[in-house]
């Protein structure tokens, strides 16, 4: 009788795992889908298409999608050109070097790219699920087993944690009693490191490189930022493959360890080892100047005269000019909200669970009267919510579904963020923001 109480158990429990491990599947194609910048299609017209491709650098994690290097690289070609270029932004957290290879063809196809900027490789330290064979391969590509492993890292936690770098350039969390370490293959899985990283990132960037060939696209290799632990290894790897087949190498770790001695690293660097506004802003102006001295675009100075007009190309005169404009938020029907400022200035929306009387928290000299919450990480990641006004200062957008049940029954509430263009006189003290709007309340 025993027996067949634990046979019976087991049995709930494999369900139960099968089950869960369907539920993770079909929720990961979602997930992924809403953290994509999917950009429109390219025109045909475009005198210009690149296509990056890469992680979480090239995503542009923290920034709102206009802050990207990707759509900071867009606004410095415009200047060069007399139609709009085109510069799609194909970059994912969390990609090792063979799912960028997995996902080129369509990427590809869907940009006829006459340029490809990748940055991708230290995801390869960890992420080892894309490229495995065998039963090892259909494993680690198990959601559950990825689940695991995040839990067995020790980054869910409810008490409040600080997440930094060590003297060693690892991620680790601190919570009062020392830094752990929180690398992605934690808990026992396997890490790469040293000549054996290096190995794999030089295979799959090699396959990447062959693969834009082979479409009639010019592959541009570029190094990281950070130059700390695995990156170092990662960096160097690409510096040596493009030296080898004669590519052009955009060096960031180059530029930024001139500027790290001379402003310091949290002028340019978030504590995760991402860029900040002006270390994303400083990686475009890189990838520009290289275009420039490889021929590629015109130099600095042509003339464009099929710009918009507005479109300076001084952010300081554009910040000028929005000095003083409020920003407004409104309801429409259908769930849209309609947002109003100065034109052409970049917007930021969030949200949060509906905030209490002394609730907010602060940005720059500015205060956001907004619950600090997971729903307000899920805005900041929403693609919709991140833009530019048109040139009459408007644009809508519509709340998510998911952002909509997210908040319950405890109500939900909204503000949009005006931002500052990066550029002008560097400063770390600079305020990012020109203007909050008033908060929104949108309970039914």
């Amino acid at each position: 009788m025993g027996k067949r109480r634990w046979g019976r158990r087991l049995a709930g429990l494999v369900v139960l795992m099968v089950l869960l491990e369907l539920a993770l599947q079909a929720a990961g194609p979602l997930v992924q889908r809403a953290m994509l910048r999917r950009d429109p299609d390219p025109s045909p017209d475009a005198p210009l298409t690149i296509l990056c491709v890469g992680d979480s650098n090239t995503y542009g994690l923290h920034m709102p999608r206009v802050f990207a290097y990707p759509a900071l690289l867009q606004g410095l070609l415009e200047q060069r050109f007399h139609q709009p270029v085109t510069v799609a932004n194909r970059g994912v957290p969390g990609q090792n070097t063979a799912q960028v290879l997995a996902a080129l063809p369509d990427d590809l196809a869907a940009t006829h790219a006459d340029l490809v900027l990748v940055l991708c490789g230290i995801n390869d330290a960890w992420n080892t699920g894309a490229e495995e064979r065998g039963f090892r391969g259909l494993i680690e590509q198990l959601k559950l087993v990825r689940l695991v492993r995040v839990l067995l890292s020790g980054v869910t936690t409810a008490s409040p944690f600080e997440i930094r770098s060590d003297d060693k350039g690892e991620i680790v969390v601190d919570r009062g009693r020392g830094a752990e370490r929180v690398n992605g293959a934690s808990g026992g899985s396997a890490v790469r490191t040293g000549d054996e990283l290096a190995r794999q990132v030089r295979a799959g960037l090699a396959a990447i490189v062959e693969r834009c060939a082979d479409a009639g696209a010019v592959p541009v290799l570029m190094t990281y930022a950070e130059y700390q632990g695995d990156f170092a290894t990662v960096n160097a790897t690409a510096r040596d493959l493009a030296a080898e087949l004669h590519l052009l190498l955009v060096d960031h770790e180059r530029a930024f360890g001139e500027r790290f001695r001379a402003e310091g690293y949290d002028a340019l660097m978030m504590n995760d080892h991402h860029p900040n506004l002006r270390g994303y802003q400083l990686m475009a102006e890189q990838v520009d100047d290289a275009l420039t001295a490889a021929g590629w675009v015109p130099p600095a100075g042509a003339p464009a005269a099929a710009r918009e007009p507005g479109a300076s190309g001084a952010p300081e005169a554009a910040d000028d000019a929005a000095a003083g404009v409020p920003a407004t938020l409104a309801r429409l029907a259908g769930d849209r909200l309609a947002i109003g400022g100065p034109p052409r200035v970049a917007f930021q929306v969030l949200m949060s669970h509906r905030p209490g009387p002394d609730e907010g928290f602060g940005e720059g000299a500015l205060r956001v009267h907004l619950a600090s919450d997971r729903l307000t990480i899920l805005s900041r990641l929403e693609p919709s919510f991140s833009g530019r006004l048109d040139a009459q200062g408007r644009a809508e957008l519509a709340i998510p579904p998911r952002l909509r049940a997210g908040a319950g029954a405890e109500g939900l509430a909204a503000c949009v963020l005006l931002l500052r263009d990066p550029g002008g006189a560097p400063s770390a003290g600079n305020s990012p923001l020109l203007g909050v709007s008033a908060t929104l309340i949108l309970d039914d």
